[in-house]
């Protein structure tokens, strides 16, 4: 459609720019909508020597970029808009429960290993996440590296696949095994008294002395070869559990010096991964739909109809110190997407649920381009 419109000169009026449609940059949570501008000039090609130079250079020092928050937020939106409520029953009984989406945390049991926050993704998330998606069937999930108050480096994963916590634990410790992170924990905890271990592991509000001693009894019958490396937080009773989540992947390289105060860690720059998501979930950082002016239908225009917040984006002021809008946020959720979008919209939200509901499970194959049929009775 661009190159129709650049050889119709008809179009152009003068010298200046005219508008000859809309692009929608399409989100769970939201949509932006900007003009799509034609001008007689042409595009300077290559790129400010500035910014050619911090593409070129992909060392971090553990700060999240705006743009990197945008996409896990992208992400985790997503997740939790896809995730299917799922009966799990109990493996004695016939009582089970309710999941829909799964979020924990993988941690070092000591911090005198040779695991930094440069190094645990290779030699030991990926090798996790491999297992998961071969023996339980992981789908879609987002991951972030952390720093602890200590400087050990642990893991948050958000998924829509039950993991149960004994088989997480159990598989996690046997990487660490292999890594010979477990050797330093036992070597550190074997033969030691209880007084020992309280000062080691002072009581808090979340482990009080008599769990103290139920995990060191526990620690002296299995050699302390089975540490609790793995939590899995409950997100029942959470009522954003987006923004939840979000509020844990989205954080620097960071870790906590005081009560309610966080400071960057100091690290060096380096190249390794801070995150990272299935690749399912990351076709869906640049969806977008272009329409031009003799595409437009009346089901176009229904978020300017009533039932949606538009805020909109001002630009720059000129000359005169004039601003002119740039852009329309649209507001959306999961009831305004079913309800209210229509025509091709509300067509790319059920096809993106259902491509998400329905991608591989292995990232090597998953294939985001076949059409996929529209079921608008979606649960």
């Amino acid at each position: 459609m661009a190159s129709k419109y650049a050889k119709d000169t008809s179009l152009i009026n003068g010298k200046k720019a005219v508008i000859v449609g809309s692009t929608f940059a399409l989100r769970q949570n939201y949509i932006v909508r900007r003009n799509i501008w034609l001008s007689h000039k042409e595009k300077v090609k290559g790129i400010p020597r500035s910014t050619d130079a911090n593409l070129k250079d992909k060392s971090h020092t553990g700060v999240m970029s705006p743009q990197s928050q945008k996409k896990i937020r992208c992400a985790v939106n997503w997740l939790c808009a896809s995730a299917q409520q799922k009966w799990i029953p109990e493996a004695i009984g016939h009582k089970g429960f309710y999941f829909k989406i799964n979020f924990i945390t993988l941690t070092l049991p000591c911090t005198n290993s040779h695991i930094t926050h440069n190094n645990i993704f290779k030699l030991l998330l990926e090798k996790f996440l491999d297992n998961a998606r071969e023996n339980w069937g992981l789908n879609l999930y987002t991951w972030k590296i952390e720093l602890q108050k200590n400087g050990s480096p642990h893991v948050h994963i958000a998924s829509d696949t039950y993991i149960h916590y004994r088989k997480l634990r159990t598989y996690w410790n046997k990487l660490l095994a292999k890594e010979g992170v477990l050797q330093h924990y036992q070597n550190k905890h074997t033969g030691c008294k209880f007084e020992q271990y309280l000062k080691w592991y002072p009581p808090n509000d979340f482990c009080d002395v008599a769990k103290s001693y139920e995990r060191w009894t526990i620690g002296n019958k299995t050699n302390w070869s089975d540490p609790n490396t793995t939590d899995i937080h409950s997100v029942l009773n959470v009522k954003d559990l987006p923004a939840y989540i979000s509020k844990y992947m989205a954080k620097d390289l960071i870790a906590p010096t005081e009560e309610n105060h966080l400071v960057p860690c100091e690290v060096p720059r380096s190249t390794a991964r801070m995150w990272g998501c299935s690749l399912a979930l990351s076709r869906m950082f640049k969806a977008s739909e272009d329409i031009y002016d003799g595409e437009f239908q009346p089901e176009d225009s229904c978020f300017y109809k009533g039932g949606f917040i538009i805020k909109q984006i001002m630009g720059k002021p000129n000359k005169m110190g004039l601003s002119y809008p740039v852009a329309d946020v649209i507001f959306m959720n999961d009831h305004l997407w079913r309800t209210k979008a229509k025509g091709r919209f509300y067509k790319f939200y059920v096809n993106a649920i259902t491509r998400l509901r329905n991608a591989h499970k292995s990232d090597n194959v998953v294939s985001m381009l076949a059409p996929q049929a529209v079921n608008p009775l979606l649960n």
